[in-house]
């Protein structure tokens, strides 16, 4: 038995007595996103990755010399292979980095799974909705993690799917993107501004993502790696591509006043405005509304990056009479 074996039996929370400890189904080597996944369901989720706030449990600081000596043992001895010395890098990585934001760690781990789509890491002690698309990892323990360089995708921790919205829920994950203070939106000095970006995180988070990358000719989404000959939308190409389209895609345009009942009960929501000029247009999330209502005199309430960034803002705060009488909104059911 190597080393491993002995380290998720130590680890192991032990079984209630009417409940037998489930046994791993796959081999390490065969399968390392499943391996990864049964490994750290049967010794880490339940035994040592605690609370919301990335605080972990694991044995002493002294011991990380011992995990990394057991793994030159079992290397030494042609008993661990690449499967068995990344869960231990792992382990002892967040040894290290224990009690901080691993979210990076974890989206840099699942970056060593072999392939280029490799199978979902979901396993069922965690909450479904903490499952981050695209990265393999479930971090809901983490807040989101936002590269600078606004054309990479972000990894995320809070989600809303379909028959699981609610303003809480929209509310968190417009939140864990923290638009007014992360470099990732903030409005460079020459002009530059990350509305239409903030718009695809937070559209990739509740599950409908609007598209960054799209076919040139057909307007079809593309994904973050496959961007090659792709076409980057800004905000007006943003705005175009809901109008033209947004219903295949399950966009529906809707009025301001179902803009924001949509959105306090947690529907995607987004506001689109369009340059007639030269400019580059302006995109928003609408978010609940904390009276519950629709303020006709003040409009809808966003967040949004842009020149000024808000979490929480009324549209009307955020452009002008005249703008806001042109933009359209579009929810998705």
């Amino acid at each position: 038995m190597s080393h491993i074996d002995s380290l998720n039996a130590s680890l192991a929370p032990a079984a209630p007595p009417e409940v037998a400890p489930a046994a791993a189904s796959t081999k390490p080597g065969e399968d390392f996103s499943s391996f990864f996944a049964e490994a750290i369901t049967r010794t880490l989720t339940e035994n040592t990755l605690t609370g919301l706030n990335g605080a972990v449990n694991l044995p002493s600081d002294d011991s990380k010399g011992y995990l990394q000596s057991m793994l030159l043992s079992d290397v030494a001895g042609g008993q661990a292979d690449g499967s068995e010395i990344l869960l231990y890098m792992l382990l002892c990585m967040m040894q290290e980095f224990k009690g901080c934001d691993i979210a990076p760690l974890m989206t840099a781990m699942s970056a060593l799974l072999p392939g280029s789509n490799p199978a979902s890491f979901n396993p069922n002690s965690y909450n479904p909705l903490s499952y981050i698309p695209g990265s393999n990892v479930s971090s809901a323990y983490n807040p989101a993690f936002l590269p600078e360089k606004a054309w990479l995708p972000t990894s995320f921790t809070s989600v809303s799917s379909a028959g699981n919205r609610s303003a809480a829920a929209l509310n968190r994950v417009i939140s864990q993107f923290r638009v007014e203070s992360t470099e990732r939106y903030r409005p460079n000095r020459n002009g530059k501004t990350y509305c239409n970006i903030f718009v695809w995180d937070v559209t990739r988070a509740l599950g409908c993502e609007i598209p960054h990358y799209v076919e040139r000719q057909s307007g079809d989404p593309r994904y973050y790696p496959n961007t090659t000959g792709a076409y980057e939308l800004d905000a007006n190409g943003t705005a175009d591509w809901l109008k033209q389209r947004g219903a295949d895609y399950g966009w529906i345009e809707i009025s301001a006043t179902e803009a924001q009942q949509y959105a306090n009960v947690g529907f995607p929501v987004v506001s689109a405005w369009r340059s007639g000029g030269n400019g580059p247009g302006h995109v928003q999330i609408v978010c609940p509304s904390r009276s519950g209502d629709y303020d006709p005199k003040h409009g809808v309430t966003v967040a949004q990056a842009g020149s000024r960034n808000f979490t929480y803002a009324y549209i009307k705060d955020t452009m002008s009479a005249d703008k806001i009488a042109q933009t359209r909104y579009y929810v998705h059911e």
